[in-house]
């Protein structure tokens, strides 16, 4: 009897120090780029790619999805602009519809975030065959235009939509 109350406990003690572990790390990293004076929270369990694109300086990619596509998120910065968010939009979305024949716009809207307009663009776009959902976010500050793209699956954008909101409402510029 005393031999299976020992194994009783050792059970509960690994697994209580088990669970212990998972909520000693954090859900979210706080990143931050200094050649582009921003910071952002990732989820710590994504992989996080710095310097991804000469003009994006941060993907955010779940490789952890069962699915054939990785939602992720990425930051696409333009520095030394001399245009408000409405122009820097209006501009990027031109060149959003030139790339892609099927791209649809879902909805529009404008905001703020941290003290800063930003409009929000939901589409969604065929990319080889896979139908895809965005919600991208344009912002301007101080000469440089930035915009959070969010892209899932349709299927998996709304399991990922409460993420993306909260790594888009944690951006800051530093300047």
């Amino acid at each position: 009897m005393r031999y299976l109350q020992l194994i009783l406990i050792s059970v509960f003690v690994i697994l209580f120090s088990a669970c212990s572990e998972k909520k000693d790390k954090p859900e979210f990293t706080r990143l931050h780029n200094t050649k582009y004076q921003f910071s952002v929270l990732a989820p710590s369990s994504w992989k996080i790619i710095e310097n991804y694109h000469k003009n994006i300086p941060l993907l955010i990619l779940n490789e952890d999805e069962e699915s054939s596509f990785n939602a992720n998120i990425n930051i696409a910065v333009s520095d030394s602009i001399s245009m408000n968010v409405d122009s820097y939009f209006r501009t990027n979305l031109i060149l959003m519809q030139q790339e892609s024949s099927d791209f649809q716009i879902i909805n529009q809207t404008r905001s703020t975030i941290n003290q800063l307009d930003y409009i929000e663009l939901n589409y969604e776009f065929n990319d080889e065959s896979q139908q895809l959902k965005v919600v991208s976010y344009f912002f301007c500050y101080q000469k440089t235009g930035y915009i959070i793209t969010c892209t899932a699956t349709k299927e998996d954008f709304g399991r990922n939509r409460q993420l993306f909101n909260k790594v888009v409402k944690s951006f800051k510029p530093n300047k």
